[in-house]
């Protein structure tokens, strides 16, 4: 998937990932509170060998045709992490999956919701996406929102390999 070099919004702007992120990406992992309702197991999670692996993952994926893709939400004005927006293969489906993370000091200012919606959009318009879901902890009512404002349909509870018990779950059309 190419990757744009930014997509602006009203409060933030999505661009590639680069080196300057890691303090960022590393914040997030190491934040109980940030990786409380992760779907995905946290053991050592917030080393920082492990999180250095992912980001340097994240950082190769840029250059990669695999079918990876994820953007930084960044300040408008500032261009400071906020947090990550990403497209990948949905190991449960035929569509792809979007995720997202921001840090705990920039929850419900609606950065979440516009950066979902702007690669939605995206996907669809650019990249001929037909279909996309998403996962959320069920205790996680955060994203549950996020999801439904960047007009996701909730389409009950699943269970994941990825996952400790039954997850929500939500789509999209690209009608």
């Amino acid at each position: 998937m190419k990757l744009p070099t930014i997509l602006k919004c009203r409060k933030l702007n999505l661009r590639p990932i680069e080196e300057k992120d890691f303090d960022g990406f590393c914040s997030f992992l190491q934040s109980e509170r940030a990786t409380k309702h992760l779907l995905f197991q946290r053991t050592d999670l917030g080393s920082v060998q492990e999180i250095t692996h992912n980001f340097r993952k994240l950082i190769d994926s840029k250059d990669s045709r695999d079918n990876y893709f994820v953007l930084v939400i960044a300040d408008k004005h500032t261009d400071e992490y906020i947090g990550l927006v990403g497209l990948a293969p949905d190991y449960n489906s035929d569509a792809l999956q979007i995720y997202w993370s921001v840090l705990p000091e920039y929850w419900n200012q609606g950065y979440a919701s516009d950066a979902v919606k702007k690669m939605i959009s995206y996907a669809f318009e650019k990249l001929n996406v037909f279909r996309i879901v998403a996962y959320s902890h069920p205790d996680n009512l955060a994203s549950t929102k996020v999801a439904i404002k960047a007009g996701m349909s909730h389409s009950g509870t699943i269970e994941i390999d990825e996952s400790e018990g039954f997850v929500e779950y939500f789509e999209i059309e690209n009608l």
